[in-house]
């Protein structure tokens, strides 16, 4: 398969936070057999909307913790709205701070972005709450916080598939070869 599929397979490694180049692809041939792949993947997280917000739960703790300690504060101070950017001045410490941040906590928190000679805080990730949704989405939750579903990760995969081919999601056949669809 073409280089479309290769940037389609690192979206959805993205989104769904799974390593699939570590599959045997010879036997996924359509989109079909891709969503159940990533349902198989989906099945190793929590399976209940309950053990996802106990997840959330713990997640939120570790942030909530790692920021009390890296800021020398009470942790009862540091609730979920509260906002990161106040906490991270001066901006010359930024950077070390967020970097401790994915190392201990997790790399799927998103990095910094720069712009001149400012880093900026992810949108996803501008309050502990923001944070922990960034972890546990990449873990089990899909953006709207949900357990993902059959449903989730067909649309899912249907949208990603749409902007890396230019076809229309309702377009493309679930059960195509997907050498046909990405070429």
């Amino acid at each position: 398969m073409g280089l479309d599929f290769a940037h389609f397979l690192l979206d959805i490694e993205e989104e769904f936070n799974a390593d699939l180049f570590a599959h045997d692809f010879s036997k996924i041939s359509t989109l079909e057999d891709f969503i159940t792949l990533l349902e198989e993947e989906a099945a190793k997280s929590p399976h209940t909307q309950a053990e996802a917000d106990i997840l959330f739960q713990e997640k939120f703790l570790a942030v909530q913790n790692f920021f009390a300690e890296v800021l020398a504060i009470d942790p009862s101070h540091l609730t979920p709205e509260m906002q990161i950017a106040p906490l991270l001045r001066p901006l010359s410490r930024r950077r070390r701070i967020w970097t401790k941040l994915r190392e201990e906590i997790s790399p799927n928190i998103p990095p910094l972005r720069w712009s001149l000679l400012f880093a900026h805080i992810p949108k996803d990730c501008n309050s502990l709450q923001g944070i922990t949704r960034c972890i546990a989405r990449k873990i089990c939750l899909d953006s709207e916080g949900k357990v993902w579903t059959r449903e989730t990760i067909t649309e899912a995969v249907l949208r990603l598939a749409s902007e890396q081919t230019g076809i229309p999601k309702e377009k493309i056949p679930l059960t195509e070869n997907m050498n046909k669809i990405f070429g």
